[in-house]
């Protein structure tokens, strides 16, 4: 069993819980207390409100207002690093000073790609699996969907159109790690100067168009996240189209049909609707870090992917 520890005891780390609409595993919390080798033995935060809130729920003793105490006094095995992602840096070193067996980081990776490479050298240095949040990528029907495209279901990629709602460092980060997951590399992006709507401080959400090393485009909407949440990808192949809808709880599929009207033409005919939730992926990330740190498998959204 492995000694478990969370800093940050925000919506991620524990309040998405509290969410009575959410069903399933949706916080690291949950996903340590789920999982059969692990055991969630400590938590730290700044806010003492916020830590007493996480005590209560998760029935977690061992509580600190100082990381590197934490990391100190109860030598976990496996870490989450829940805080601001430019305090990420300086907490996954001092843990593998101290010995960490494994750290699942939430995203961005960093606030820079200096400290983003410092973390993966460190880790690397010490062989101490580092894996970022991408949930994602931990969703069967995503890993479903790439493994379409890896096989050439939907043919030659033609081209992709994406929209999102909520900055580009809150979401849309996770939209390009899904892309680079399904498509690999990126060869060059460009950014609307004129399009930049406003949202957090240091966070905009903007037009995007991305350019893959496979040879097609991709372009990303901003859209006003106080109007409605929208987080959609629209795939056009060769063979066909998917359709990535609800966030990501559904993909609508069409295929490659005569056309019923004009003949020596085919069009696309609508086939099949995929349903999925989000209840499960920290769980199997949790998972990953397990099997990572047993050595016996390879990891699905490493240090290096968050970088990228």
């Amino acid at each position: 069993t492995y000694r478990t520890a969370i800093v940050g005891c925000g919506r991620i780390a524990s309040l998405f819980a509290a969410d009575k609409k959410r069903k399933g595993i949706v916080t690291h919390a949950q996903a340590y207390q789920a999982h059969p080798k692990t055991r969630l033995v400590a938590a730290c935060d700044i806010n003492s409100e916020r830590l007493k809130d996480f005590s209560d729920r998760w029935s977690v003793s061992a509580l600190y207002t100082n990381f590197n105490e934490m990391v100190e006094k109860e030598k976990p095995d496996l870490l989450s690093v829940c805080a601001l992602n430019s305090a990420h840096a300086e907490m996954v070193k001092y843990a593998v000073k101290l010995g960490v067996k494994g750290i699942i980081c939430e995203k961005p990776i960093s606030d820079s790609l200096k400290s983003a490479k410092e973390m993966i050298a460190v880790c690397r240095n010490k062989k101490v699996p580092l894996l970022i949040n991408y949930s994602r990528r931990y969703n069967p029907l995503h890993r479903k969907l790439q493994d379409w495209i890896k096989k050439g279901n939907l043919g030659q990629i033609q081209t992709v159109s994406c929209y999102y709602t909520a900055g580009i460092m809150n979401t849309v980060t996770h939209l390009f790690d899904i892309l680079r997951f399904f498509f690999g590399d990126a060869d060059w992006v460009w950014t609307n100067p004129e399009k930049v709507l406003p949202g957090k401080v240091g966070d905009p959400t903007a037009d995007i168009y991305i350019y893959f090393k496979k040879g097609f485009g991709c372009t990303v909407s901003a859209l006003e996240v106080n109007d409605y949440m929208q987080f959609e990808i629209d795939i056009y192949g060769t063979k066909g189209r998917v359709r990535i809808e609800d966030s990501g709880m559904s993909a609508r599929t069409w295929k490659v049909v005569n056309h019923r009207v004009y003949s020596g033409y085919k069009t696309l005919q609508e086939d099949r609707v995929y349903h999925s939730n989000f209840g499960k992926n920290l769980y199997f990330l949790v998972d990953s870090l397990v099997r990572l740190v047993e050595k016996k498998t390879a990891p699905v959204c490493s240090g290096d992917d968050g970088l990228k």
